[in-house]
């Protein structure tokens, strides 16, 4: 895998306002004879599809959110009106085919294709890497790739159980002699292609189906005036209970009833979209226990966390290097590892820096403050000790975030992609969607996007 590819691997939560070049969608469902009632809980993307799939086939839907916006982890950050910064989902990957590539077009939101071969890395002390240099670090990784397809192979035909990820990488760098300097630079490569795409730190992905599932071809593009777009132009004309917290779901074969902070809601079936982090911390109740089937595979699915450090600068001081992502290679890999900027975008002084997994948590733990001058710590290695602090800055700390406790899920050792299917899988009246229900497309805004519609069709049927 060549440099050029890792952001297929990146990355993978708005306000009511609807903008002016968006347009209506067509009806995707035929209307139904009967009209029943649904809740849909959630209003991020897989809640939205679901509740306007229903809705065009004729069912009453009330959506309950528990945050005061839409959009769960599609959320753009519109502090400055003209500076809008996705927070949470930034790309769509895979254009060619992708339902949110033409969920776009159809609304006239505007997408810019990003290339992942816009890249330069500075080393430890500054220096910026020589073509050489970088063509190494990235022949390596494509050959580290090799050799685990390779042992993963090797290991299933012994029957021999699933490992972590790093686990296999570390004994294949043992054999190969990789050590000192070229290890830490093979370990950059592994968290801008790997780590950062899956949210998780290579000891926590599986040998065996950390890259499991089919992807979308073309370009990855990102939306200059926010995601926020798809989300509130799915959301338009439908009934959304905003600041609704969820406590307890009580189902049985004839319908389901939600209890809120805010009254109780009754109807004949219920679409849960509750990211797997909630689902793990056992944020809601439901009654009677959800079947040990499910339980298992939401104990073995893990939740990943890939958190964004936004800096918005007077003025844009890498210009002149003309390149849309920076990678670093920290003493502790993973810290301040990637950086991309909105310059090469859309001309804005901002950059956006990149974290996941256990460094991503361990900054949600550090103040601002400190989070800043880290940062800064870091770019006057790169560029010069001159460079001015940034004018104001934007945080993201998902795995505190308590209606998501996280970013997106991912497989650990012991997972299997079945399990997927087994969260998605309804239990009476009651439904499921979101990123973490499809096997095929788990971890993706597509993938949270068609589990929705896939719900909303389990019920219309």
């Amino acid at each position: 895998m060549q440099r050029r590819q890792w952001l297929k691997l990146l990355l993978a939560a708005s306000s009511a306002h609807v903008f002016p070049a968006c347009k209506e969608p067509r009806p995707r469902l035929a209307p139904s004879a009967r009209r029943t009632r649904v809740i849909v809980i959630g209003a991020g993307i897989a809640g939205l599809a679901a509740a306007r799939e229903l809705s065009c086939a004729g069912h009453e839907v009330i959506v309950l959110e528990a945050r005061d916006r839409i959009g769960g982890r599609v959320f753009t950050d519109r502090s400055r009106p003209d500076e809008p910064v996705d927070l949470g989902a930034s790309w769509i990957h895979g254009a060619e085919g992708n339902p949110i590539a033409k969920l776009a077009a159809d609304f006239g939101a505007e997408t810019i294709p990003t290339h992942s071969n816009s890249y330069q890395t500075w080393d430890t002390d500054g220096r910026i890497l020589t073509e050489h240099e970088e063509e190494a670090i990235w022949t390596a990784f494509d050959m580290l790739l090799e050799e685990l397809d390779e042992l993963r192979e090797r290991r299933i035909a012994m029957g021999l159980g699933d490992i972590p990820l790093l686990v296999a990488m570390d004994e294949i760098m043992d054999e190969q002699g990789i050590t000192g300097k070229e290890r830490q630079r093979l370990l950059l490569a592994v968290n801008t292609s790997i780590e950062l795409g899956f949210a998780a730190d290579a000891g926590d992905l599986s040998l065996y189906y950390w890259d499991w599932g089919p992807k979308f071809d073309g370009p990855d593009v990102v939306f200059p005036r926010g995601y926020d777009c798809v989300t509130n132009m799915l959301a338009s004309q439908l009934d959304i209970r905003t600041g609704h917290v969820v406590q307890q779901i009580h189902y049985d074969d004839t319908g389901a009833t939600i209890v809120t902070e805010k009254g109780t809601f009754e109807g004949d079936y219920a679409v849960v979209t509750l990211p797997l982090g909630v689902l793990e911390a056992g944020a809601v109740r439901f009654e009677p226990p959800l079947p040990a089937a499910k339980l298992g595979a939401i104990d073995r699915l893990g939740m990943g966390v890939l958190n964004k450090v936004v800096l918005r600068f007077p003025q844009a001081f890498w210009a002149d290097e003309g390149l849309l992502y920076h990678g670093y290679i920290a003493q502790n890999v993973g810290a301040w590892s990637t950086s991309m900027s909105y310059y090469k975008i859309d001309g804005r002084p901002t950059l956006v820096c990149f974290h996941a997994g256990s460094y991503a948590r361990e900054l949600e733990a550090m103040s601002d403050e400190a989070i800043v001058a880290a940062a800064m710590e870091v770019f006057r290695t790169m560029f010069k000790k001159s460079i001015p602090d940034p004018e104001s800055f934007l945080i993201t700390r998902w795995a505190s975030d308590p209606y998501a406790f996280g970013s997106y899920s991912y497989m650990p050792p012991g997972a299997r992609p079945d399990d997927y299917d087994a969260l998605a899988k309804p239990v009476g009246r009651l439904h499921f969607a979101g990123e973490a229900t499809n096997k095929e497309y788990a971890s993706t805004v597509h993938g949270a996007y068609l589990s929705g519609v896939r719900a909303a069709r389990e019920i219309v049927a």
